[in-house]
């Protein structure tokens, strides 16, 4: 599910730098948009109450947005609720976690150069 969360930062990130936003800017709506009000209201009452709080314009490209992304989605989506009604979620996160084990001399969790990236950058240790 983290993926998911991932998917939207960079996606806003880009979006925000495409219509001339500095990056600085651009991750802090970013942020804003993940932790701050739409977080809360999702949390405490839904996708649609976000959907009624906006205006007129602002419904309208919600509308294009959601329906763009929803059919993607939906079969992971599914799986994902079928896995938590069937109560299998905690066995595909241990078996998730097994490609991880060591394979072929490979450490857990081995980190690799990464250079920087617009939204974000990884360092042996942290990711920013």
């Amino acid at each position: 599910m983290l993926g998911n969360v991932h998917g939207i930062v960079e996606s806003l990130f880009r979006r925000y730098t495409e219509n001339g936003m500095s990056e600085d800017e651009a991750y802090k709506n970013t942020v804003e948009c993940i932790t701050g009000t739409i977080s809360r209201t999702i949390s405490t009452k839904g996708m649609l109450a976000v959907y009624h709080s906006l205006s007129a314009e602002g419904k309208k490209e919600f509308e294009t947005a959601y329906s763009a992304s929803y059919y993607p989605c939906m079969d992971i989506l599914y799986e994902c609720y079928e896995d938590v009604a069937s109560g299998s979620e905690i066995h595909s996160v241990v078996l998730a976690g097994r490609r991880f084990h060591e394979k072929e001399g490979l450490q857990l969790f081995q980190w690799v150069e990464v250079t920087r990236h617009a939204c974000g950058r990884i360092t042996s240790n942290y990711l920013y």
